[in-house]
């Protein structure tokens, strides 16, 4: 089977959960990262079903969505329950869940004014996003003090919330508490145990500059 990969250059969750799950799964595949022209050319030619990326290729047949890509490659690589409905649809919600937070900051990156941005974002950070804040806190809790959101062992759910953390408190989103997921607990535990994975922070180092 021959799979390719394809979006930006850039570390976010809708990439990297299906990057990381090919990789950690020893799932061969081509990582294509393309730049804003590529993209806009790619448009032109009608080779992105909806005009969006990620988009992954294999054997010739293009799967878009960046949920339904990474449930895909967490079928391929075992890091989706498969075999276990519940479970699968508890995996399910934390991805949906992690789609929902991203789109919080939707108008706000859009927005080029720099005033307006940051009120936007400081309405985010008092509001909206403590509150899914929590929500994710006690839903990790759930899972039986585990440090994994769903079961015993990593799914694709962990690697999308902890890109999603790791983008929140990352400083780049300007307005935004780089502190802000410090009072969940079940969180930081979580953030801190997938981003202390040796075989994560190997993929990040060799692909991302910032490690």
């Amino acid at each position: 089977m021959s799979i390719r990969f394809i979006y930006f250059d850039l570390p976010f969750w809708r990439a990297e959960t299906s990057r990381l799950a090919l990789f950690l799964g020893g799932i061969p595949f081509e990582d294509v990262r393309v730049t804003s022209d590529e993209f806009q050319r790619m448009k032109v030619a009608n080779q992105l079903p909806y005009n969006q990326l990620p988009i992954l290729d294999v054997d010739g047949r293009v799967i878009a969505q960046s949920l339904a890509i990474a449930r895909f490659c967490g079928r391929r690589s075992g890091f989706y329950p498969v075999d276990r409905d519940i479970d699968a649809a508890l995996v399910d919600e934390l991805l949906d869940t992690v789609a929902q937070v991203t789109e919080l900051f939707s108008s706000s990156l859009a927005e080029d004014d720099a005033q307006k941005k940051v009120k936007m974002r400081y309405a985010i950070a008092t509001d909206a996003l403590p509150m899914w804040l929590g929500f994710l806190e006690r839903r990790v809790a759930a899972n039986n003090d585990s440090l994994y959101c769903v079961g015993e062992k990593v799914t694709i759910a962990d690697l999308a919330l902890w890109r999603l953390l790791g983008w929140i408190i990352s400083g780049n989103l300007e307005g935004i508490p780089t502190d802000c997921v410090d009072s969940y607990p079940s969180l930081c535990a979580h953030f801190s145990h997938l981003d202390s994975n040796s075989r994560i922070r190997s993929w990040m180092r060799d692909n991302y500059s910032s490690g």
